[in-house]
């Protein structure tokens, strides 16, 4: 394998670990962990009805402020395709999206949607530049949950058998 190809699998390799890094700092609300995936002048798009939000910090405040109902949620992407030119790349993320919000343990919302986001390359991380969230599909419905206070659950020492059924 030649070097030109090494680094084009240990960029895309990167690419994906800053969106899986995105997307699990969003479900544990770890936003000093989320602010290093922005470049610091990074823009972004939630949806064809949201403004362009411009700079990390302004995207940052929006999704605090976005996820505050939220009791629990879980991003599930899949990096489709990367293109890397240079110091600079695009990416389209599939995007499976449930969560809970907070006082109606029974209501449920899931979403699918596509991101195309472009990533420019700083000292030797990849960050987000551009973020384009477009929504497909939402859904919110009520559909009772054995366990209703996720918090209550310390998973290093509950088995399948003793959550109710």
């Amino acid at each position: 394998m030649d070097e030109a190809t090494l680094q084009r699998l240990v960029d895309r390799l990167a690419i994906q670990d800053t969106m899986t890094t995105y997307a699990a700092s969003i479900d544990e609300g770890d936003y000093a962990t989320l602010r290093t995936v922005f470049a610091d002048d990074a823009t972004a798009v939630y949806d064809k009805d949201s403004d362009l939000l411009r700079g990390a910090d302004e995207i940052l405040a929006w999704l605090k402020d976005a996820t505050a109902d939220l009791d629990w949620q879980h991003h599930m992407i899949s990096v489709y395709g990367v293109e890397i030119d240079g110091d600079e790349a695009t990416a389209l993320i599939y995007l499976l999206s449930h969560q809970t919000v907070v006082g109606a343990p029974h209501q449920t919302r899931m979403m699918t949607s596509k991101y195309r986001n472009r990533l420019r390359r700083v000292g030797d991380r990849w960050r987000i530049s551009d973020l384009r969230l477009q929504v497909g599909w939402y859904e919110q419905r009520d559909f009772p949950q054995p366990v209703t206070d996720q918090a209550s659950v310390d998973p290093s020492t509950t088995t399948n058998e003793e959550i109710p059924a």
